[in-house]
């Protein structure tokens, strides 16, 4: 089983250059982290600000799950993850709960069916999102966005896949042979007539 997140390698937080802001400042943090050597610290300059992403590679007839490790600095009521399509009409804002806890990072999840981009969208917006007031801060780290199916979806006991840096193999290859060997006696189980020794 192949897991890719299709953030790439920007999910691991470690260069904040490759996301976009809007009223926020973002900056590595070396010591509130989960993975690699760094997570980002999202600082608000207005009450509501966001880390994100604008996604036009996705397929709007697909599911996909986004996950991520957050841990609040000072800000409140906090910080979560959301997706939203841009432009168009009928879409719906998905975002989780706001997260509080200041001591530890916290797994959350959301999940988007195809009807969530409503009608005409082409970019989905998909990031990390802070509440508070000028100044005030939150973590964020292991950033994954996943495909996953129908079933995934509607199962209310889904778990999102082990955080991976662009892409992981969850179980070691296998081979599994299907068809006989084309060269008779390969394995010389048969003895030596089948086979001439180099007189060269």
């Amino acid at each position: 089983r192949t897991v890719v997140n299709l953030f790439g390698k920007d999910g691991n937080c470690e260069d904040v250059s490759k996301w976009n802001l809007w009223q926020t400042t973002n900056a590595l943090d070396t010591t509130n982290k989960v993975f690699g050597s760094s997570g980002t610290k999202v600082t608000l300059t207005n009450t509501l600000g966001n880390q994100y992403k604008l996604l036009s590679t996705l397929d709007n007839t697909k599911h996909y799950c986004l996950s991520g490790y957050i841990k609040n600095g000072n800000a409140s009521p906090g910080a979560r993850i959301y997706m939203n399509t841009t432009g168009g009409t009928g879409n719906v804002f998905n975002l989780t709960s706001f997260i509080t806890d200041n001591i530890k990072f916290t797994r959350v999840s959301l999940k988007v069916k195809p009807s969530d981009w409503g009608t005409g969208y082409t970019i989905m917006e998909v990031g990390f999102q802070v509440s508070g007031t000028v100044g005030q801060y939150a973590y964020v780290d292991g950033l994954m966005l996943e495909e996953i199916t129908q079933e995934q979806y509607d199962d209310p006991n889904f778990e999102p896949s082990p955080y991976v840096d662009s892409y992981a193999c969850l179980q070691n290859p296998y081979i599994e042979v299907r068809h006989d060997n084309l060269v008779r006696n390969g394995n010389a189980e048969e003895g030596i007539a089948w086979w001439s020794v180099n007189k060269s």
